[in-house]
């Protein structure tokens, strides 16, 4: 019988097979890591606790935004194996059997950008949070994402606007309040993916029907970059119905901005905060109100200014928008012209210590995390080693037997 050439070693022999010819042929014992999963590759992600405020929060969700040969795709040179990028995954534990939920925001194969938003258990504010991303599982053809339990259930709402070429108004939270576009466009110019881009006197996004939220409490966060801050208008907000009555609002107005608080047609609450609002920068503005008597609105990552003035409650909801108020009687209150990016509502009082961590994770994510080093999992490791051993060697098939040699 002649000899059979099957493959010549390296190349596409399955790594099981070339552990069993180890086996058999070598007498030396190679296990598969069975601990790490399926991704040859881990690195740690370490979250520095003096970034988190001064207590803990619970289910956080991070900003992951990291651009790195690794997660190029393996046909630019990386260790990728997804074109879409659905081989990162995060995890827990270090061997990667516990994951974490996370959202794709945006991936590039071609330079190895990838950004994602991961849901934390626990924020420590006391000691680095270390979490694991794992990648290079070429069995991974489908999205690995849990959009859903990214963000906790006081979320109500959740716009990333997206890559900034194509502008999506989509809501990351299932059967959260659905917007509609009235103009906007997208823009590049954003803190992560794309923003939404308004022209200050015709351009809205909104929904005229739908509560975002229903009473006290509530928080309004959202990203902004002004063309002027010498202006008056509404940036985002709920009005108290339909008819255009104010209801919560943050608003720009003189190089400053408020919140707006109003019950009923007339009764209406301002707070203003202290510190400066400058135009052509991106800003991160919040506003919580807990109770009646207990509110702030917060710029960037400075304090809090607060206010205890009885605001009361609210009745008949409605009209949640971006970039305009539905003025009842005196046509539209619009905001400066601007981009937009990060707009999330919750129908909970989020902490000061919360808000500090959103800013400085979105602000800067290369110092909120550091990024470990590379390793290869025992898998990796075991083929690695299986490839040196046979590299230039042929597998042939002699008498129902496999036999390797020169």
């Amino acid at each position: 019988m002649s000899t059979k050439p099957l493959r010549k070693m390296p190349g596409a022999v399955p790594l099981s097979m070339l552990i069993a010819l180890v086996v058999a042929c070598t007498g030396i014992a190679v296990q598969p890591d069975t601990a790490h999963a399926a991704s040859s590759y881990y690195r740690t992600v370490t979250i520095d606790h003096t970034k988190a405020g001064s207590s803990n929060s619970t289910n956080f969700p991070i900003l992951f935004n990291t651009t790195d040969a690794s997660f190029m795709t393996v046909g630019n040179g990386g260790k990728v194996q997804n074109a879409s990028g659905y081989d990162v995954r995060f995890y827990s534990n270090v061997g990667l059997t516990t994951p974490l939920a996370f959202e794709i925001d945006s991936y590039n194969g071609t330079t190895g950008q990838y950004a994602a938003w991961v849901k934390i258990p626990t924020l420590s504010a006391s000691v680095d949070t270390v979490i694991y991303v794992g990648y290079g599982d070429a069995s991974i053809s489908t999205s690995q994402e849990d959009v859903a339990n990214t963000w906790d259930s006081n979320f109500k709402g959740v716009w990333h606007f997206r890559d900034g070429a194509t502008l999506s108004v989509a809501n990351s939270i299932p059967g959260g309040i659905a917007l509609t576009n009235s103009g906007g466009t997208a823009s590049s110019s954003s803190m992560v993916g794309g923003g939404l881009a308004l022209n200050g006197s015709t351009q809205y996004v909104g929904n005229d029907t739908t509560t975002a939220f229903g009473d006290l409490p509530y928080t309004l966060e959202v990203w902004v970059n002004p063309s002027v801050s010498n202006a008056s208008g509404v940036l985002v907000g709920q009005n108290q119905n339909t008819g255009g009555a104010r209801g919560a609002e943050i608003n720009i107005r003189l190089n400053a901005v408020m919140r707006d608080h109003s019950v009923g047609s007339s009764a209406t609450i301002n707070l203003d905060d202290t510190n400066t609002f400058t135009a052509n920068a991106w800003h991160y503005v919040s506003s919580v109100t807990s109770s009646a008597t207990a509110y702030d609105i917060k710029l960037d990552n400075n304090a809090p200014t607060t206010g205890s003035t009885n605001v009361g409650s609210f009745s008949g909801m409605g009209n949640f928008e971006i970039g305009r108020r539905l003025a009842a009687g005196t046509g539209n209150n619009f905001a400066p012209k601007a981009t937009y990016d990060e707009i999330r509502v919750s129908d909970s009082a989020r902490s000061a210590d919360w808000r500090t961590a959103t800013y400085n994770s979105i602000s800067s994510p290369g110092t909120f995390y550091a990024l470990g080093s590379e390793t290869a999992s025992s898998v990796a490791a075991s083929a690695k080693r299986v490839l040196r051993l046979f590299a230039g060697f042929k597998i042939r098939l002699l008498k129902g037997r496999i036999r390797i040699g020169q």
